[in-house]
């Protein structure tokens, strides 16, 4: 990723990159964040927590992607997990996906739209951020009778905003989902506000206070990831299938994903991820506005 020249007083956001994060959505969030954010902000990679600075931090925020949760807990160590909460008291933290349910206090496998969740289902870490007081639980909308590699697991998940900035959003509308997350929140809401819902009204994104300041948002799936996204990853393995169809017979495995790709479920899938294009850029620069964060209009 090459990175333009900034001012030298310019924030800095941080997207991390390191064990466990996928590599597309990184490079999703990477793209979004330089798209929409204003020019005195440098949108760099991170790959290892020990190169966050010490300093100058109450401008800069910090990303993590989506991902697999317990791979990038196993890429922490305690001593980062505490470098990652210090960097945030002064600075910001913006979490997607996985990024967002390793930032709660608990976590719990739980993959219905229905509360509450069972204490047998808590998954124990001493690596989760603690930025929300409340629980994360998921994978939401999984498909079970799918190969978890197919996308037919990416599903168009159903959501209402009802932030701050509601003046236009009224109805609901779909957004990118994988293996989603959601939230339970703590008993006492004074530092955590629901920005977006699934159906049920299950909090689908939030921002909270770490500290004394409005300084984290997390969102348990995929604003970043549009329409245009998924049909270029289509592309890309077609053309990997036709240049092995060009000497040999697809393996079983890539006939069926090819297959998966090309069923009238994807196509509409993909149709409804273009027709809320709007609306998901709404929500991912509504909540950098939460934090302060300047974007462009």
């Amino acid at each position: 990723m090459s990175i333009p020249n900034r001012p030298l007083d310019s924030s800095e956001i941080f997207i991390y990159i390191g064990p466990g994060i996928d590599r597309d959505c990184s490079q999703n969030l990477y793209d979004e964040f330089e798209s929409v954010v204003e020019s005195q902000y440098q949108v760099k990679t991170l790959e290892h927590i020990t190169h966050l600075p010490w300093s100058n931090r109450n401008h800069s925020t910090l990303v993590f992607p989506g991902g697999t949760l317990t791979k990038i807990q196993q890429g922490l160590t305690p001593e980062n997990v505490r470098r990652i909460q210090q960097f945030v008291t002064d600075g910001k933290y913006f979490g997607s996906c996985a990024g967002a349910g390793i930032a709660g206090t608990k976590f719990f496998l739980h993959t219905e739209l229905k509360m509450p969740l069972h204490i047998d289902f808590e998954i124990p870490s001493n690596k989760l951020f603690g930025f929300f007081e409340g629980n994360c639980f998921g994978p939401l909308f999984n498909q079970p009778n799918h190969d978890p590699a197919s996308p037919l697991q990416y599903r168009a998940a159903l959501v209402k905003w009802i932030g701050s900035e509601n003046s236009h959003i009224k109805n609901p509308f779909s957004i990118f989902s994988n293996h989603a997350i959601g939230f339970q929140m703590p008993f006492n809401t004074q530092h955590a506000k629901v920005m977006l819902e699934y159906e049920h009204k299950v909090p689908a994104a939030l921002v909270c206070k770490f500290g004394e300041r409005w300084n984290v948002a997390l969102i348990g799936n995929h604003p970043e990831i549009r329409g245009e996204h998924v049909e270029e990853e289509y592309k890309k393995f077609k053309q990997e299938t036709d240049q092995i169809l060009l000497n040999e017979h697809l393996p079983a495995d890539m006939q069926k994903k090819l297959d998966d790709w090309e069923s009238e479920e994807m196509e509409k899938t993909i149709e409804i991820f273009k027709a809320h294009e709007n609306e998901q850029k709404f929500v991912f620069k509504s909540l950098l506005r939460e934090l302060h964060v300047q974007v462009r209009d």
